[in-house]
């Protein structure tokens, strides 16, 4: 019995990445061909996607979203130092920014694979601290997200189901924030307090560029959503994407979620067209940041040599 156990473990060790890359991808075609036909049926519903204010949204979305990027990569920085890893700011913010396309090879972890390439090869980065790494960034972007989700606690009423979610997810986050915080070695917490205020911070920045761009589909009529209700129910209902491993992005999950606990009885095509304007956005800035950073700030922060030097 314990043979036949040991055995299955080792199979599903060897094939669980490939597993997964499978369902994402399985999943990723089936959601984009949901949301196309759905989109189709309700276009009449959407024409708000075609005026002024939506393409303004979108243009100062992405930026937003491109600056971003930077802070994501200092977070990342700091758990690498928390773990040892000696690479330099700069380096470090290189390595994330011009990896950025590879958030677009399908399967949803290429981008982080790229960086530890970098890292493995580039700077003799061992295999045991980069699996660390990944586990530790892993653990927290989805613990910053679980925090962030607590803004329900102040922004919506008591009675709704998405305070539930928001106070719940909160106090999941904190468990394991402060669980994370015990086991540091002493001197290092203040590393992980300074990736998880930064991760916190992308996560608020998310739920407002997201609320730039779903606004002029949410805000009008008579289930008007106010700017608070579409944020807190947008940090729910992101994580909840994220923590969906089958889903790439979030894809089709983040949306479900926040149809089915949006407080404003948003209809389904305008919450389904706010989440395609912001995943274009997203796109938008994901070029945006990486070339600004290829053009511009790679060679200014290079000439200057800026360095961080490990404590």
């Amino acid at each position: 019995m314990i043979e036949a156990f040991s055995r299955i473990r080792a199979r599903l060790g060897a094939q669980g990445p490939r597993l997964i890359a499978i369902t994402q991808r399985v999943f990723l075609v089936v959601a984009l061909v949901v949301i196309a036909v759905y989109l189709l049926r309700n276009a009449g519903a959407l024409r708000p996607l075609l005026s002024a204010r939506t393409a303004f949204a979108i243009a100062a979305a992405a930026v937003l979203l491109a600056l971003l990027h930077p802070l994501i990569g200092i977070a990342m920085f700091q758990l690498q130092r928390f773990f040892g890893i000696s690479i330099d700011l700069a380096a470090s913010l290189d390595i994330y920014m011009r990896r950025i396309p590879a958030r677009y090879i399908p399967g949803g972890v290429w981008h982080s694979v790229a960086r530890y390439a970098d890292m493995k090869f580039d700077a003799g980065v061992g295999g045991d601290r980069l699996r660390k790494l990944f586990l530790a960034e892993t653990a927290l972007v989805a613990t910053s997200g679980l925090v962030a989700s607590g803004v329900g606690l102040a922004a919506l009423p008591a009675d709704s189901p998405i305070f539930v979610f928001s106070g719940l997810q909160m106090a999941g986050g904190v468990a394991v924030a402060v669980v994370a915080l015990l086991l540091a070695r002493r001197g290092a917490w203040r590393r992980i307090v300074a990736a998880s205020l930064l991760m916190v911070l992308v996560w608020s920045g998310g739920a407002a560029t997201f609320v730039l761009v779903a606004s002029p589909l949410l805000d009008s009529g008579p289930s008007a959503c106010p700017a608070s209700a579409i944020s807190a129910t947008y940090l729910v209902a992101a994580v909840q994407g994220y923590l969906a491993i089958f889903a790439p992005q979030g894809w089709g999950v983040a949306e479900a979620s926040f149809a089915l606990l949006n407080t404003c009885t948003a209809p389904g095509p305008a919450i389904v067209g706010g989440f395609l304007l912001y995943r274009l956005s997203a796109i938008v800035g994901d070029v945006l940041g990486y070339a600004s950073w290829v053009a511009v700030a790679r060679r200014f922060l290079f000439r200057r040599g800026i360095q961080t030097r490990a404590d």
